[in-house]
Formats: structure tokens, C-alpha cells, sequence
């Protein structure tokens, strides 16, 4: 549908992630951006490299460092800081929980996994350094992209004037690395493989994070202050139908009159009424 309305995703490196608004009967040529759902992709990424076992950049990237993570944790029965478990590993039949991947890309399992081979030297998680690199950067991406308040610091804040240049040097940076990917040593690019829709959705969301924060905050009349990129994701809409859903009592197909119902209670619900002065 993306294609159809004119946007192209075939060239990685030239990526059109914008229409051109259809009824724009101005001319103001104001366009639309095609936002990939974020923990969606993380999700996507995750499943990708439990498929594979291994990707790689520079170096190997691999998945048995997570797994002599959670195998050293259960036999010395003691966590190394971090909230690795086995439903991270074995996740088969919770692939839609967006919790279990954000907590799989963490900072605490990458510095505990580089303390494991660093510090304690040990023999399970030597050369992991690519493998810490690459849960550092895809933990920080998804944190720019699920920024919500100005009060956070680092990547989880939202993007504003003051912030913006690091925000942008560290999107060019995931951009690097995601085009670097590849399936194995001497394999094609990541991007031409079957599993490229999570990587490809990253860069699309880097490409329109961008643009929008130049369009809307770094630019001469700005229109907002700072601009939260957790607006962008598919959890108001989720939260949304989740609310019509409980409204039926857990009713997965309410008729037409029901969701009209459960729609007008909830408008009526969260109406904002100005003060009596």
C-alpha cells in the first residue's frame, strides 16, 4: 500500500518514506510519513537473530553469548544486575510481548555480558564485543523512538532544539550499523535477506523521525518545543481498541451497534470541559 500511495523502500540508501497528501487541494504539498510500528520491529529483530543464531558486522554476532548468560545465572542461582530469563530465550509462545524484547535488548545484559568477558575473563563470552555493541545500539534506537517527556535524560528524552544534533549523530550511527549487517561472514546484506523487515522498518522510522523534528522543531518558526517520538507508535491505537474491548466484556467482534456504544461512552468519558470562571 506504501508503494501505491508513492513511497519506495527498494533502495536502502535513497529511501522515500512520504507521500504526498491525496486531497491537498491547496497545494500546499503537505506530505504524510510512513511510521513502522517500533516495538514491532524490536520484536522483529529479536525473532531474526534467535532464527539465525548469528549475524554479522564487523565481527560475529551471536546468540549463544545470551544463552551462557542465562545458563551461568542459573547454576551459580545469582543475577548478574540484569533481568535476564528463560522466557527471553524461550519466547516462542510470547512473541507479541513487546516487554520481553525490550528487556532482551538491554543495556544491563550487554555490560554484563562485557563484564563476563572483560572482568571475569571468562572462557564462554570471549570475542562478544560486537555481540554488546549490537544490544547497545538497538537498546538506545528504541529508547529515541519511545521517548515521551523532556524530564528523561540521555536518548530517552524527547527530542528538542538543545538535543537534537546527538539525537541525529546517534541515528546515523544504528543507520551505519543496520546497513553493515549481514547474515553471515561472507553473506548478502541483511537488507536483501527474508528477515530484512525489522532492520528496514528501523531505518524508515530514523528517515522520518528526522524529517519531522526538522519540519516541526529544528526549523525557523517551529511549531513545537520538543517533539516526543513515543506519538508515533501504535500503542494509542492499541490502548484505543484495548478500551472498546473491555467495554464489550472482552468481546473480540462486537456488532456495529456495540462498538458505537462503547465508542460514544468513551468520547463522552474523556471530554474536557472548560473551567466555570
Amino acid at each position: 500500500m506504501s508503494k501505491l500511495l508513492g513511497c519506495s523502500f527498494d533502495d536502502t540508501k535513497k529511501l522515500k518514506t512520504s507521500f504526498i497528501y491525496p486531497s491537498d487541494e491547496n497545494n500546499e504539498n503537505k506530505s504524510i510519513a510512513v511510521i513502522p510500528d517500533p516495538p514491532h520491529m524490536l520484536k522483529l529483530i529479536r525473532n531474526t537473530l534467535d532464527e539465525k543464531k548469528s549475524l554479522f558486522s564487523t565481527d560475529l554476532i551471536d546468540w549463544k553469548y545470551i544463552e551462557a548468560l542465562h545458563k551461568l545465572q542459573q547454576i551459580e542461582k545469582f543475577h548478574l544486575a540484569n533481568q535476564l530469563l528463560a522466557s527471553h530465550i524461550n519466547f516462542t509462545k510470547r512473541k507479541m510481548k513487546v516487554q520481553l524484547a525490550a528487556q532482551f535488548f538491554s543495556l544491563s545484559i550487554a555490560d554484563t555480558i562485557e563484564y563476563c568477558n572483560v572482568k571475569l575473563k571468562l572462557k564462554e563470552f570471549e570475542n562478544s564485543e560486537e555481540t554488546v555493541e549490537f544490544l547497545r545500539i538497538f537498546n538506545d534506537l528504541f529508547d529515541l523512538l519511545n521517548s515521551k517527556s523532556v524530564w528523561q535524560s540521555g536518548l530517552k528524552r524527547a527530542i528538542s532544539k538543545e538535543n537534537a544534533k546527538t539525537c541525529f549523530d546517534f541515528l546515523h550511527k544504528a543507520e551505519l550499523c543496520i546497513h553493515n549487517l549481514k547474515e553471515n561472514r561472507n553473506g548478502p546484506s541483511i537488507l536483501q535477506s527474508r528477515r530484512k523487515t525489522g532492520f528496514l522498518g528501523f531505518l524508515i522510522c530514523a528517515q522520518c523521525l528526522r524529517s519531522i523534528v526538522n519540519r516541526l522543531v529544528c526549523c525557523k518558526d517551529p511549531v513545537l518545543i520538543y517533539f516526543p517520538a513515543y506519538k508515533l507508535s501504535q500503542d494509542h491505537i492499541e490502548l484505543l481498541f484495548s478500551l472498546i474491548r473491555f467495554h464489550g466484556g472482552s468481546n473480540d467482534n462486537p456488532t456495529a451497534r456495540q462498538f458505537r456504544a462503547a465508542c460514544r461512552k468513551l468520547l463522552i468519558n474523556s471530554e474536557i470541559k472548560s473551567a466555570v470562571t
